[in-house]
């Protein structure tokens, strides 16, 4: 169906002629970033890049059972193919989201399966914290050591060893994370490997099956919710193909967004707290939950009992380390790139070759006035979803540490807030981390 716009500029006879060609131009505009992404997988599995960790293996040391299928469908990620990629994918996801309306649930729907089937059978891109994930459960299922106590370091003959990118750092991950990855372990390295990218690859799916409900309850569009949130070319190379536990985290607070707006306080709460069990930005989504939740009782209620459960379960599983496991970011929480927001304050304005304490502090004092002012604001009647997508664009600007796939935290508050401002933030968001964190290699 035409929008008004071109309803106003295109006389009536031409009209089925216009809805034609924009139909055209959005299912080219699809095909091109499924062809885009097989194109980076492929070439990501058949040639040596720093851009693809190879942990102490070497640039070409890397097994067949890592790079997958698409080893030797392609020359290799070079520095120059890994730019025109990069920006040719970002390119045709601002055309998708322009062309959003002139798209078909079918083709959305078929695109995202499509590209999730092409990376699920891709390496892991970037940092690799997919064999983090197995190094941090093999010490604890396997040889019995507490990952919030204990670095990979502690054990280097186990297996999976030679690929962890942080060797030397305790587990930075929540403890509903940490406790799930021990069922990785009886399958070894590589089975592990393979059946955690199957389960990041559906909790993406679920999420954006989520979206999805939560976009018919909310009575608006899907087909460009999904867009936005689908087929964001980071959240797609680099969340989804570098097999990170982003997926398992906003699948949890986009349930706890469905159930509050269902009116199921309890559940919402529970879902948000366990979502920050995963990983503790989820729970940046509570307190807006809750100040525009007409079922408050039932939110703190909900988070209650699950906070118990966490704190049992990590008490159970990391007793001697319980403190750790609960705040999982002691060593993580101290890195800083120049490519955040305070880094290029800092290297820009300051001419600082590190990231300036000053910049950080103020950064997370300005994070904390924002999310106050945005709390208040919700508790006064402002759309809840849209304040916790304000407060997470902060958290994301305030970060010294700040890695692409991040952007993901974003999207689905923006996709979903009907907020046309902050959907135009969470793409210049995506705009700075393509210019600033791609394609150049982590630092």
């Amino acid at each position: 169906m035409a929008t008004p716009e071109i309803a106003r500029a295109v006389p009536a006879r031409w009209l089925p002629a216009a809805r034609v060609v924009r139909e055209a131009a959005a299912a080219t505009t699809l095909a091109g970033i499924v062809a885009g992404v097989f194109l980076f997988a492929s070439a990501a599995a058949s040639g040596p890049y720093s851009f693809v960790y190879h942990g102490k293996l070497g640039p070409s040391g890397l097994p067949g059972w890592v790079n997958g299928p698409l080893d030797g469908l392609s020359p290799g990620l070079t520095a120059t193919r890994l730019i025109v990629l990069s920006s040719a994918l970002f390119g045709l996801y601002l055309v998708a989201v322009a062309l959003a309306d002139a798209m078909r649930f079918g083709w959305v729907v078929a695109a995202i399966l499509a590209l999730h089937a092409i990376l699920l059978v891709g390496p892991p891109t970037w940092l690799t914290d997919a064999f983090n994930y197995l190094g941090f459960a093999r010490l604890g299922a396997l040889h019995g050591l507490d990952p919030y106590g204990h670095t990979p370091s502690a054990v280097p003959t186990d297996a999976a060893f030679p690929y962890v990118s942080w060797p030397h750092l305790t587990s930075p991950y929540g403890p509903l994370f940490t406790a799930g990855s021990y069922v990785l372990v009886p399958l070894g390295v590589s089975g592990g490997l393979w059946a955690l990218k199957a389960a990041v690859v559906a909790a993406s799916l679920g999420s954006l099956a989520v979206v999805w409900k939560i976009a018919e309850a909310l009575e608006r569009p899907v087909v460009p919710a999904l867009v936005l949130v689908g087929l964001n070319p980071l959240f797609l190379l680099y969340g989804v193909g570098g097999f990170h536990n982003d997926p398992f985290m906003l699948l949890l607070v986009l349930a706890g967004i469905l159930w509050a707006v269902r009116g199921v306080g309890s559940r919402a709460g529970a879902a948000i707290v366990a979502a920050a069990a995963v990983k503790v930005t989820g729970g940046l989504a509570l307190p807006f939950m809750w100040a525009g939740s007409r079922d408050r009782r039932g939110v703190v209620l909900g988070a209650a009992v699950a906070g118990v459960g966490v704190i049992a379960l990590s008490a159970i599983l990391f007793g001697a380390d319980l403190g750790a496991a609960l705040t999982p970011f002691s060593d993580q929480g101290n890195a800083t790139s120049l490519r955040s927001f305070p880094g290029m304050i800092s290297s820009v304005f300051l001419g600082r070759g590190v990231v300036s304490p000053t910049v950080q502090v103020l950064a997370q004092v300005a994070f904390a006035v924002v999310v106050l002012g945005l709390v208040v604001h919700t508790w006064r009647g402002g759309d809840w979803i849209v304040n916790a997508g304000w407060a997470t664009l902060a958290l994301l600007l305030a970060l010294p540490w700040v890695m692409p796939w991040y952007v993901a935290w974003l999207l689905p508050f923006a996709a979903l807030g009907g907020n046309r401002r902050l959907r135009v933030a969470a793409l210049t968001l995506t705009a700075f981390l393509v210019v600033v964190r791609m394609p150049y290699p982590p630092v």
